[in-house]
This record gives structure tokens, sequence and C-alpha cells, in this order.
């Protein structure tokens, strides 16, 4: 993997970033632990999505929790969770992975513009980073993590996408996300 890159809110998409993409750590987690449970959703997500050439974000926060589950999950050393997250972002062709580009204005900006939604007061500060960032560059949330779709999806259809079936009571968003993604690349 690269040197990790600031990411800042591009003004205009560049034609490879059109289709853009935040992962949350459940879904980077389903890709790099064999036995979990979302595991299959999430590469046959990632096969759905690549005739798109979607561009994805990886955030610092969202790399940190990744390795965080990866290590508790695989009981495996920091080091070997390094490793194994970069297989992971390998998988993802395009992407790019750094620090939010964010000022301490931007953030004051973002939890008073956003923090008013009861919706966003729900979710914890990670996913409402995620969530917010999303918003700011028109990209799309994929997530396996039930409670963060929840609190996030009732405000903000199209948005986020809930995508494994693996959940009761949730349906699996994959098609919902490849409509939107078809949108996009037919109206450019």
């Amino acid at each position: 993997m690269e040197e990790p890159q600031a990411i800042s809110s591009p003004v205009r998409p560049e034609p490879q970033e059109l289709v853009r993409i935040i992962p949350d750590s459940s879904f980077l987690v389903a890709l790099g632990v064999e036995n979990d449970s979302h595991r299959q959703s999430a590469f046959s997500l990632l096969g759905a999505l690549s005739p798109y050439e979607p561009y994805y974000y990886l955030y610092n926060l969202v790399i940190a929790e990744t390795l965080n589950k990866l290590i508790h999950r695989k009981k495996i050393s920091a080091a070997k969770a390094v490793e194994d997250f970069r297989k992971i972002s390998k998988l993802l062709k395009n992407y790019k992975a750094g620090a939010y580009g964010f000022s301490p204005q931007m953030l004051f900006s973002r939890y008073k513009t956003f923090g008013r939604s009861l919706a966003m007061r729900k979710l914890d500060t990670n996913d409402f980073l995620i969530a917010t960032e999303a918003l700011s560059i028109n990209a799309k949330i994929i997530t396996n993590d039930a409670k963060m779709y929840r609190n996030f999806k009732k405000t903000y259809k199209g948005t986020i996408f809930f995508v494994t079936d693996r959940v009761e009571g949730i349906k699996n968003e994959t098609p919902k996300l490849l409509e939107h993604v078809q949108q996009i690349v037919r109206t450019q």
C-alpha cells in the first residue's frame, strides 16, 4: 500500500472518480476474515461493482478500526493485521488512503450542519465522520453494520447501502446500490 495521502473533498470528480465508495470497516473486515458471515456478499459486491471502476476512499479512522477488528477477530499481531490490510486494499483496485481533509473549522461546520439530525446524533464519532464525508463528496457508503445502517438510512436514503443478506430483518441492498451506480454512470 502506498504511503497515505490526505483526502480532501473534491470540487469536481475526476473521470476515474465518478463512482465514489466509502467502505465501512465491517465491509473491509468481511474481505479479510475467511470465516466472516458477510464474506461472500462482500466479494460478490466487489465483482458486481468492478465494471463501473469505482473509486474507494479508505480513511484513516476506517483503516484503524479495520486493523483493530482484524487483530481481535483473527487473534493476530499488529504487523500481521497491517499485512492483511494491504491485501484487502489491493482487492479494491482504485483507492485513496489517508486522513480526512478536515480542518477544525470544517469539523465544527459539519457538526453544526449535520449534528441537528436525530439520525446523525445516534452515530458514533467514526460513523458520523464517514457519513458526513459521504454526503459532502456524493459518495456511497457500503456497510454490514446494522446499527450504523439503521441510524443513517432513514434520513439519507441513497447514500448508505447494507450489502449483506446475513442479518435478519434487513434486506441486502446490493441491487439498489448497483442501480444508483448505473444512474451515476448514465448521467455523465
